[in-house]
């Protein structure tokens, strides 16, 4: 019986890395949701040439834009109204993807912390 506790932490070690949720910060006032590392693929309608830091802003001023991809001054803007899910999102070192609340299906974090509210 001493391989128990083995199977335990094998078991336990499988279940802790297949669960994961991407984190959202906060940005233009809770508006904008956006983290690093991602890319939104497919639905693109548009492509500007802004800073990264104002790709989300650029998403928010444009009625049509739901969901938003930045890398290298590339603001690569989407359309789904349906929820891109975290399986859907591709990780992608240097690149940052998000949305807009209210704008379609995507599903929003429920607690919004005060420190994660940034200027993006």
């Amino acid at each position: 019986m001493k391989f128990w506790p083995s199977i335990f932490l094998i078991v336990s070690a499988i279940y802790m890395v297949s669960v994961f949720a991407r984190v959202w910060e906060y940005a233009e006032r809770g508006q904008v949701r956006w983290a690093s590392n991602c890319d939104f693929a497919n639905f693109t309608f548009l492509t500007v040439d802004v800073a990264n830091s104002r790709c989300g802003r650029e998403c928010l001023n444009n009625w049509g834009c739901t969901h938003f991809t930045a890398r290298l001054r590339n603001c690569t803007l989407k359309r789904n109204m349906d929820q891109i899910n975290d399986t859907d999102t591709a990780p992608s070192l240097g690149q940052d993807c998000g949305f807009i609340a209210g704008r379609s299906n995507q599903n929003i974090n429920p607690s919004l912390l005060l420190s994660n509210i940034k200027d993006f």
